[in-house]
């Protein structure tokens, strides 16, 4: 049996193994933010509004970041896993360190970044793995090459290395009071701006006509950011900051793509 070919066993193993992570995952931080939810207080009253009174922004757990890492990590070993099964066989033996799938966002910059971490690969497959890089990405999109799947696996999965336990912030999902428990109540009760994110103790003000039943709280989600993502990150869309269900989309993505560079090297 050739290398490429037991490479391609293990790579399939290690996306059905970042999709069960993903999943964990996904499960534990989305009952976590919902115990964590933030619930506003009636602290006092006057003639014009109710009082709430939100308090701080709790951390994000070191063991969820350190999963959100362990999805990123384990796409990634696939990548570099199907790359020693593209090389040849002196490049394995001589150079095992430098074996690695490249990304390479400057098409100047493709030759070398071949020559050095996909020695002796065939002129082949080399095409195809150029077709998934992130200037390629760039040139058929019109995008980023900044704003490819590749890349932030890469990014996120090198800070991993260095800060996995900070990977994780915790922020406002919305800038609204939502009401919990009186979903009823929705369409009648005014939402209160809430932005920026809640950092300490803070006062909202509320009209007096809302009932003493309503039970307002701040939802939470986490951002996964390679570069400390903020929820104004998240908001406009700028590159670093990924939310939870945009993360999971990330994952999703990545083992597509890794599965399809799989399929098509031969």
């Amino acid at each position: 049996m050739s290398i490429l070919r037991e490479q391609k066993k293990v790579v399939a193993q290690l996306s059905e193994l970042a999709g069960i992570q993903l999943d964990s995952f996904m499960n534990e931080s989305r009952t976590w933010l919902a115990a964590n939810a933030i619930p506003l207080s009636r602290r006092d009253t006057d003639h014009e509004s109710i009082f709430y009174v939100a308090t701080p922004v709790p951390v994000a757990p070191i063991h969820l970041a350190l999963s959100a890492a362990q999805c990123i990590h384990t796409v990634a070993t696939a990548f570099d896993y199907l790359a020693w099964g593209l090389v040849d066989e002196s490049a394995r033996r001589t150079k095992p360190k430098s074996v690695c799938m490249p990304w390479v966002s400057d098409a100047g910059k493709w030759s070398q970044s071949r020559k050095n971490a996909l020695p002796g690969i065939s002129d082949e497959n080399a095409a195809i793995v150029e077709y998934w890089q992130p200037f390629a990405f760039s040139k058929r999109t019109g995008k980023p090459a900044d704003s490819y799947a590749m890349v932030y696996m890469r990014n996120i999965d090198n800070a991993a290395k260095h800060r996995a336990p900070h990977l994780l912030e915790v922020v406002l999902r919305d800038a609204f009071i939502v009401p919990m428990h009186v979903a009823h109540l929705a369409d009648s009760v005014p939402p209160v701006p809430t932005f920026p994110p809640v950092q300490r103790e803070t006062a909202f003000h509320m009209p007096l006509s809302v009932p003493a039943s309503f039970a307002p709280h701040l939802d939470l989600d986490f951002v996964i950011s390679p570069v400390g993502g903020t929820e104004e990150s998240v908001r406009m869309g700028a590159p670093g900051g990924l939310a939870l269900d945009q993360f999971a989309r990330l994952i999703g993505d990545l083992r597509e793509e890794v599965d399809a560079i799989t399929q098509a090297v031969v």
